[in-house]
């Protein structure tokens, strides 16, 4: 029985000790006008593309998992 509470407070002290966490303050993204930061994404297709191909070019980048339902692919 002692080893049952000595594990329990064990998991307890780790499981407390990680719920606090270190992390600093949200990372903020690129402000209005500042170029974006470097991005490589692979399409549905397995296709790479990267920013740096698309500038000077109007871009969107969308991301919606591949559910294979058309209906909500066509509506976007």
């Amino acid at each position: 029985m002692a080893s049952l509470i000595q594990s329990v407070a064990l998991a307890a002290a780790f499981a407390l000790g990680s719920a606090g966490g270190t992390a600093g303050p949200p990372a903020s993204g690129p402000q209005v006008g500042e170029m974006a930061p470097p991005l490589r994404l692979q399409d549905q297709h397995g296709t790479w593309h990267t920013l740096e191909a698309e500038r000077g070019k109007w871009l969107v980048v969308y991301f919606y998992p591949k559910d294979f339902t058309p209906g909500c692919t066509t509506q976007v």
